[in-house]
């Protein structure tokens, strides 16, 4: 896995990273379309996917294992090397909740700037976390448009604490810690569960990169469980 970033990793200079959280169970081609995204309008030199070991938001017994899901991550990975970096250090670090993984990631890489990507979906959520409020002084955040979703997520209670959104040109040297903004990325109606489902049920899914789908199928993931 040599896009991995672990215990060892180690950059020669300062660089602009965009963190991309989730369970990527299993990872889209809408997380690869939203990076690419990510990586050519905002600026920044790379883009970590943070697979997460679990998520106490979500249902465990439709989550692969996490060995799975970052196998899956890297096969993605490779169609966007160098500049995207799957990363375990979530598992690494032990951390339960998303702001001390933060917290120790820069704490672990003072050199390099951090922005936090994330999809409207989680912004409605985003006060449920565990202090949420703390990270969101402490880094940029950058929201991908889902379909449906916006005018939800621009009511929630995050949103609203945060304050409006910046509108300016979305380039990680224009948005401070502490500030958010709605990227207009193109909006795709692509969700995880739809696939799992679909392949629960017998189906070929859509929106899945075959040698991620060749790799479900030679696991065993997701099936019915009989």
């Amino acid at each position: 896995m040599t896009s991995q970033i672990g215990q060892n990793m180690t950059t020669p200079k300062s660089l602009k990273i965009g963190i991309f959280g989730g369970s990527f169970n299993p990872p889209t081609t809408a997380h690869g379309a939203l990076t690419q995204y990510a990586y050519e309008r905002l600026g920044v030199d790379q883009i970590w996917w943070l697979v997460a070991p679990h998520n106490p938001l979500k249902d465990k017994k439709d989550l692969a294992p996490f060995a799975d899901r970052l196998a899956m991550a890297e096969i993605v990975a490779r169609q966007y090397a160098p500049w995207l970096k799957i990363s375990d250090l979530e598992q690494h670090f032990g951390t339960q909740q998303t702001a001390d993984t933060l917290d120790r990631i820069m704490e672990k890489y003072p050199e390099h700037q951090f922005v936090w990507l994330m999809g409207t979906d989680n912004l409605t959520h985003f006060h449920s976390w565990d202090r949420w409020d703390e990270m969101a002084r402490k880094v940029p955040i950058y929201i991908f448009a889902r379909p449906g979703e916006i005018e939800t997520a621009l009511n929630s209670p995050a949103s609203i604490a945060m304050g409006a959104p910046v509108r300016v040109t979305p380039d990680v040297s224009q948005l401070k810690s502490g500030q958010w903004m709605l990227l207009s990325n193109p909006e795709m109606n692509v969700a995880a569960t739809k696939i799992r489902q679909a392949i629960v049920s017998g189906y070929k899914p859509d929106h899945i990169l075959p040698d991620v789908l060749t790799y479900i199928q030679d696991n065993g993931l997701y099936h019915r469980q009989d």
